[in-house]
């Protein structure tokens, strides 16, 4: 009897519990856990939400940056005396250009034709008083620029040395002294041009034979005779 009073009021207690439960939240406990399953948040990748929002992934892209050219001459060499003795005085000039895409180079003068670069020019004036307006231009598709430069024979003025080569054969001559030369000789007499002083030289010839010394070289037309033993 005892054991049915007890679970008698354990159905009483639950009815009541969910008589508010019902009340307070206006739908059954079945209910409230079915709606909590329900609005559980689903977990979405961004490219499903994108793909939702109708949003496209932009990509960055870097453009291209076109520029007009610049044009700088700079002489980073000379004046200087040809090492052949040919009185011949000599720039070599460098263009410093800008300018995407990078701009073609022009000279208006290159006795080097070339051989130190393309944007490298030799002009060379030949005796005293001589001078050349070195002009370049540089151009690319977003237009063109050029510069000048006027170069003048300033170079130490030589005298001719009249070398008498009773070798027979060839005889290779290298000076070095106030100037650099190097001389290759056939047999006979030879001028060369030099600028006036004390040289050291080496002479090569007579079939190999090879000397050494120094050799003042300051008076105009001075003989120097070479010969074998």
């Amino acid at each position: 009897m005892n054991s049915l009073k007890k679970i008698f009021l354990v159905i009483i207690t639950l009815s009541i519990v969910t008589s508010l439960l019902f009340t307070l939240t206006g739908c059954p406990p079945e209910a409230q856990v079915e709606e909590a399953e329900e609005t559980t948040p689903d977990e979405t990748t961004p490219e499903e939400t994108a793909e939702e929002t109708g949003e496209e992934t932009v990509e960055e892209t870097t453009e291209e940056v076109l520029t007009a050219p610049t044009i700088r001459l700079e002489i980073y060499e000379g004046p200087t005396f040809s090492p052949h003795g040919d009185n011949v005085c000599y720039y070599r000039v460098k263009a410093h250009v800008t300018g995407n895409p990078y701009p073609a180079i022009s000279f208006n003068k290159d006795d080097s034709l070339g051989a130190w670069g393309k944007n490298v020019s030799q002009v060379n004036l030949h005796k005293k008083g001589d001078f050349f307006t070195l002009e370049a231009t540089a151009t690319n598709s977003q237009g063109t620029a050029s510069d000048s430069i006027t170069l003048t024979y300033s170079c130490i003025p030589t005298i001719p040395i009249l070398i008498v080569n009773n070798t027979g054969g060839t005889l290779y001559i290298d000076l070095d002294g106030p100037a650099k030369y190097s001389f290759k000789l056939p047999p006979g007499n030879q001028t060369i041009n030099v600028i006036p002083g004390e040289y050291n030289y080496t002479v090569v010839g007579c079939g190999g034979v090879k000397m050494s010394g120094k050799y003042n070289l300051s008076k105009q037309l001075k003989d120097w005779t070479w010969w074998c033993e």
